[in-house]
Parts: C-alpha cells; sequence; structure tokens
C-alpha cells in the first residue's frame, strides 16, 4: 500500500518582518551532500522542502562521476528504458513510492501486450540440473485489485494485468516441497518487514525524537533478535532445511545482492526472498529520472567530476571541504579548491569515498569501513537468439525458464549469479530492404535483451557460448557495468553499523548499505537525514536569538 504523501510541516513560529531579528538579514546556511545518489538527492529534495519557509538554504552536491544517479542507471536501446544499476524497488517500498509521487513521476506500466502473451517463469541452475521450474508472476494483480481499477478508471479487464494465483498458493506449493521450512520463514520475514516498515517513521519531528542513529532505531522497530547476523547463523536458530535454503533462500539471495547466505545479514535474505513474491516497481522511462527530478526540485547545485579529498573544521562555517576537480573533456587540468559549509551530509559508503579527515580526535568514522569490496557485474545485451541450454550442460531441446537463479558452488568460470530475459524488442527490419521499396517492407525482427549477474567480466566469446553462436557473431547491443558494494561482506558484518552523526551537523547515510543496499532504506535514510539538519539548524537559530 502506497503511504499517504505528506509533506511535513514544522509548527515553528515564523518570524515577525516588524521584530528586530529582521533587522539584520541572516546569511543562507550551507550544506554539502557528498554523493547523487537516491540517499543524496532525497536529503537534498526533502531539506528543501522542510526549511524553505524558515530559513534560506544553498545545497552543493559533489558527484566525481560524470552523471549523477549513483548506483541508479538508466539507459536505452530502440526506444526501450533499460536499468543497468538497481533495477526496481517493490510495492512494499513505501517511501520509494513516496518520493516518487512527491515529485510527481508515476510507475512503469507494463505493455498490455506483454502482460497478456508472456508467462513468467524461473528455475534454478545447480549446475547437472534445472529444479524448482515453475510459473513466476509477480507483476500480476489480484481479483479485488482488479475489481477496484475497473470501478475506478473503467478499463476493461481485458486490458489489465492477468491474475495471478493468491500468496498462500505459493506458500502452499513450498510446504508440499520444503516441509514447515518456508512457513517459519515467510511468518519471519512478514513480522520483519513489518518492523522494517517502523525504521524512521514518516512521522513529523516534533512529535518523536529526532532520527538519531541506524542502530538504535532499527532497535527501537522491533526486529527479531539475530536477524542482523549472517543469514546462515541466524537460519539455524530458525531450524530451516538445508534443502530450503539451498534451493531457494540461497539462489535468491544471489540473485538480489551477488552474495551467498553465508555473507549477508538474515534480514537481506529475508527481504530478497519477500522481494521475489512482491510486484516490482519502478518509473516510467527509468529509475534514473527519480534522482533528476528530487535534485532539480532541490535547487542544489551540482558539481560532476569533483571528489571531496578532505574535511577540516571551518573558520566561518563548521567545515572546510578540499574539493578536487577531476579531468574530463572538458577540463583536461586537475584543479583543488576549499569551501565551507555548515553541515555536510557523506551520502555514499566510506568504501567508496577515501576522505581524509583533519580533526580532534573523530577521524576514526571517517576512516572506518574502508576494506576492499567484491564487485558485480551486471552485464546485459541483446540478441535475435535466446540462451542455449547447452551453456548451461542441459538438453539442447530444452525450453528456459525467463529467470535463470544458480545454488552456490557451482564450477562455472566465471561465477553466474542469475540470468534474466528482461524484455522483447520487435521491429521492422530494413536493412534488406530495397530503398524503391522500402514503404513495402514487411521484415519483422525480435531481439531479447538478457541481464546476467556475475563475479567477472563476461567478454563478447562467453556471449557467443551463451546463445550458441558461431564465430563473428555479432551483439547489436551490449552494455556491461560494474558495481561496487552491492552488499556487505562477512568482514563488514562483525562491524557496527551505528555511525549516523560522525560530528556536529556531519551525517552519514551510509550505514544502510551494511545492512543491505534498497532504494527504500536509502528514500529513508535521505528522508530523515533532512529532517535532522532542519531540526539542528532550527534549533541553532533558536539558540543564537
Amino acid at each position: 500500500m502506497v503511504a499517504a504523501s505528506m509533506e511535513m510541516q514544522h509548527p515553528l513560529p515564523k518570524s515577525n518582518p516588524g521584530s528586530s531579528t529582521q533587522t539584520h538579514p541572516t546569511e543562507n546556511k550551507k550544506v554539502a551532500v557528498i554523493g547523487s545518489g537516491l540517499a543524496g538527492a532525497t536529503t537534498a529534495y526533502y531539506l528543501h522542502n522542510f526549511i524553505r519557509e524558515h530559513q534560506n538554504v544553498d545545497i552543493t552536491i559533489f558527484e566525481r562521476e560524470s552523471q549523477i544517479g549513483g548506483r541508479i542507471k538508466s539507459v536505452k536501446y530502440r526506444g526501450l528504458t533499460i536499468e543497468v544499476g538497481a533495477p526496481s524497488a517493490s510495492t512494499n517500498d513505501a517511501f520509494f513510492l513516496k518520493a516518487m509521487k512527491d515529485v510527481g513521476l508515476s510507475p512503469k506500466r507494463l505493455d498490455a501486450r506483454w502482460m497478456m502473451q508472456r508467462m513468467e517463469t524461473v528455475g534454478v541452475w545447480n549446475g547437472p540440473a534445472l529444479i524448482n521450474y515453475e510459473p513466476h508472476e509477480p507483476q500480476c494483480t489480484t481479483w479485488w485489485e482488479l475489481l477496484l481499477a475497473v470501478w475506478k478508471d473503467g478499463e476493461q479487464p481485458w486490458a489489465l494485468r492477468k491474475l495471478s494465483r493468491p500468496s498462500w498458493w505459493n506458500l502452499a506449493r513450498l510446504m508440499w516441497r520444503y516441509g514447515l521450512s518456508p512457513w517459519t520463514l515467510d511468518r519471519s520475514s512478514s513480522a520483519n518487514r513489518r518492523s522494517l516498515n517502523k525504521f524512521g517513521p514518516e512521522t513529523p519531528s516534533w512529535k518523536r525524537q529526532p532520527f538519531s542513529g541506524l542502530g538504535s532505531e532499527l532497535r527501537n522497530a522491533g526486529l527479531e533478535d539475530g536477524v542482523l547476523d549472517p543469514a546462515d547463523v541466524f537460519f539455524r536458530k530458525l531450524n530451516l532445511s538445508d534443502s530450503f535454503l539451498v534451493e531457494v533462500v540461497g539462489p535468491l539471495s544471489r540473485a538480489r545482492f551477488a552474495q551467498n547466505i553465508e555473507d549477508i545479514r538474515g534480514i537481506a535474505a529475508e527481504v530478497a526472498y519477500e522481494e521475489h513474491y512482491a510486484r516490482k516497481v519502478s518509473v516510467q522511462d527509468g529509475n534514473y529520472r527519480l534522482v533528476e527530478r528530487l535534485i532539480a526540485l532541490s535547487k542544489a547545485s551540482v558539481k560532476l567530476y569533483s571528489k571531496v579529498k578532505e574535511i577540516r573544521k571551518g573558520v566561518s562555517k563548521q567545515y572546510r571541504l578540499l574539493v578536487e576537480s577531476l579531468p574530463h573533456s572538458t577540463k583536461p587540468d586537475v584543479s583543488q579548491s576549499w569551501e565551507e559549509f555548515d553541515a555536510v551530509v557523506i551520502a555514499s559508503p566510506f568504501c567508496m569515498n577515501d576522505i581524509r579527515w583533519d580533526g580532534d580526535g573523530t577521524d576514526a568514522p571517517v576512516a572506518r569501513n574502508t576494506v576492499s569490496k567484491p564487485v558485480t557485474h551486471v552485464t546485459h545485451f541483446a540478441s535475435s537468439r535466446g540462451i542455449s541450454p547447452t551453456f548451461l550442460n542441459l538438453s539442447p531441446n530444452m525450453i528456459l525458464p525467463t529467470h535463470i537463479l544458480t545454488t552456490a558452488n557451482i564450477s562455472s568460470m566465471p561465477e553466474i549469479f542469475s540470468i534474466s530475459l528482461v524484455g522483447i524488442i520487435t521491429y521492422i527490419d530494413t536493412i534488406y530492404c530495397h530503398p524503391r521499396n522500402m514503404e513495402d517492407c514487411d521484415t519483422v525482427a525480435h531481439e531479447r535483451i538478457y541481464r546476467i549477474e556475475s563475479s567477472e567480466y563476461l567478454d563478447d566469446s562467453i556471449l557467443v557460448q551463451m546463445v550458441d553462436g558461431e564465430a563473428g557473431f555479432a551483439f547489436p547491443f551490449v552494455h556491461r557495468q560494474v558495481w561496487r558494494f552491492i552488499a556487505p561482506t562477512f568482514d563488514t558484518l562483525q562491524q557496527s553499523f551505528d555511525e549516523y552523526e560522525l560530528a556536529t551537523h556531519m551525517y552519514y547515510t551510509g550505514g544502510v548499505d551494511d545492512v543491505f543496499p534498497s532504494l527504500e532504506l536509502s528514500c529513508r535514510m535521505g528522508y530523515h537525514t533532512a529532517d535532522r539538519i532542519f531540526v539542528d539548524f532550527e534549533r541553532d537559530r533558536w539558540r543564537s536569538r
């Protein structure tokens, strides 16, 4: 259910134009946001929203890359929007849906032909065989949603989504195979989802304590004991069967986080399990539009190719930042400059920053969490041929599912976490049409778009093997992306993730990535960081009177 959109109005008295407080205009507050991903963009947007009626604020976003978005990245191919970064959220993600609604964007609507003609299927490849091969329709609507849409919008039933089986059907099917383990996990994940929805509630700050930190907020939310431990440890406490973990939970965790269950937290594995059976939500024309819109409405100044190298105590303001302008096509030289700010938000993981802190004993938080993280390679390609079963050592006549998950310890090099058919493009191929007969050309071509997550780089020779192509086979579209820190590794599971206010007016949103990274948690951290900055600034303003 989408959370009701609510613009927070803080009941702080406005200044009387005739009072003495207006005789000396106050200088604008300056806030630096390091990182232009969803957390940074959400922080900038809601800070501007909260503070604009009370005082002026100048927001500057520093981004070391050539474009905004962080791990949200969308590309176009033949008019199709392809998410090469974080693919989607789900209908459980209230704050993501709230942010989308607040900035006037709408969810992506599935193409009617796709909904009516294509059946989603999923299977798990364990090396020698495909197991758990079955229909999978999480994006379909249920009866009551269908009737509500028809009553509200007057749309014809056959123009809407196909009907999916109720959730209890999936649970019953899993229990038939794996006993009580699915029921136990379903109860645990549902309870922890309800608790997670209480994390950083959408409640005005004057009705609650200001957001204090990630760990304390998670504890206050009421998560189960042990759910923040490594998933394999937590699931052993729940007495889940080995076959259920290996054949269901493990592959879903690998597809979602590119990690095995012993390398992620219990809450992350439960989220992967729950999201698999939830309906996916993405922004129409690309999730990148949400970040772009949030930043545009925040009126923030965005500085691309700008890396924050060092943070020091400020002279006229709280902090001084040493900003290095990285070389690029229009400015090949490297330059450095100092800028001062009243508050700093570090909106990306520490391991992706390398910021020096020249302060008085508070350097530990910024230096922490700099251990190397594994990278995940995400490859998208278009092909007139589908994935060949022989690549997976299966019968050449087998029809493969649209989503292929994998179990751990498969002897595939590089290790493949998942293969998904994300789209089919149909178009008129005019390559071999004579120019004089172009209007009569009716050669219809079909291309499949695949997404593959792997531990290493997939070159064209491996992709050709996947589609059983001959020598010289060419792909019309290939996009490769390397993502760091998709999920925390075992070493970071042993570390504290409660650091939020690193120093006075210095905040860190990346702690959620040490729990599990998601679009929803990034939105929640950005929203409450903006609220926290607003409260702190107002407190300072009233104290100075």
